[in-house]
């Protein structure tokens, strides 16, 4: 359903997993919308799909063939499709390491006067220390690691917090060099923060869907008030989501509108990674809008900083 006063995003993911950032099975998670009208997309389908008998186009399906491996090649030059596709991909365990910075030792810098976002300082430090510490430790003994993270940001308990910290402090113990310099950034910012920081966390900390849409919304509400996003009735992001509730019928209804307030899709952090995707067939009105004007003026001043 749509209307001829409010644009349209449609959207749909691949490789949602929830709060399971470890999956070794879907390690990326990938959100993509258009805003292609409905007739458009389908003179697009007649142009390029002729005698495609599949009633939903899939990309696995076309490109295990020539001709599907042409047709989507011709679709993708059409000038009617230039910039009306966005994409955003995740490496889930890169994003759930990124949080150990994000919650953690950003945090307890703060607390001594440092911001560590001036000029990326949080991205740059994610990036080393990921690099460092998959380079330094054999594989297995860093997703344990980083399993145990995980379980302890999703129970949010004192045993959960126990079995990630004493190993990690255990392994500083006996770490040197690079090892060692590495894993002093969390120590620290564990033995200021303590265990009071982690009971004080909201529920889903390490979901990635919402920080993922606002950027889509941001993007496509540049000159709106408003944006519909309709998003695929089958997604796994649509099952039971924190705060927008499951439909009656158990969420098979095509077109369900639903008004969504700010406080249900704003961050609740100043994080990478947060939140949840709307469901099947959300309407965005205003509050969302100015949530991501937010967002692209939280971006804007980000970029002077840099300038200066």
């Amino acid at each position: 359903m749509t209307d001829g006063s409010t644009p349209t995003a449609w959207f749909d993911e691949s490789g949602h997993t929830g709060e399971d950032l470890l999956n070794a099975n879907q390690p990326m998670f990938v959100l993509a919308s258009s805003t292609v009208a409905n007739d458009v997309a389908q003179e697009l389908a007649r142009t390029h799909f002729a005698g495609v008998k599949a009633t939903e186009l899939k990309h696995g399906a076309l490109a295990g063939r020539e001709r599907g491996r042409r047709q989507i090649l011709s679709f993708l030059s059409d000038p009617r499709v230039q910039g009306a596709f966005g994409v955003d991909i995740w490496h889930k365990e890169f994003t759930l390491f990124t949080t150990l910075v994000e919650f953690w030792v950003e945090e307890a810098m703060r607390l001594d006067g440092i911001d560590l976002y001036d000029r990326g300082g949080n991205i740059g430090l994610s990036n080393l220390t990921y690099m460092a510490l998959t380079t330094l430790l054999p594989r297995d003994l860093f997703r344990q690691h980083m399993l145990r993270y995980q379980t302890m940001m999703r129970s949010r308990t004192r045993e959960a917090y126990g079995r990630f910290w004493r190993p990690l402090r255990a392994l500083f113990d006996v770490a040197d060099g690079l090892l060692r310099d590495n894993l002093l950034w969390f120590i620290g910012a564990e033995m200021k923060l303590g265990l009071e920081h982690l009971i004080g966390f909201p529920p889903r900390m390490l979901s990635m869907t919402q920080s993922s849409l606002l950027g889509h919304v941001s993007h496509w509400a540049m000159s709106s008030r408003s944006l519909r996003v309709v998003h695929d009735a089958s997604s796994g992001a649509r099952q039971g989501e924190v705060g927008l509730g499951r439909d009656p019928d158990g969420g098979r209804a095509a077109d369900r509108e639903q008004s969504v307030a700010a406080e249900q899709l704003r961050p609740v952090h100043h994080l990478l990674v947060d939140g949840e995707l709307v469901a099947q067939s959300q309407v965005l009105h205003g509050d969302l809008t100015v949530a991501a004007a937010e967002h692209r003026e939280e971006s804007k001043q980000v970029e002077q900083k840099r300038d200066h």
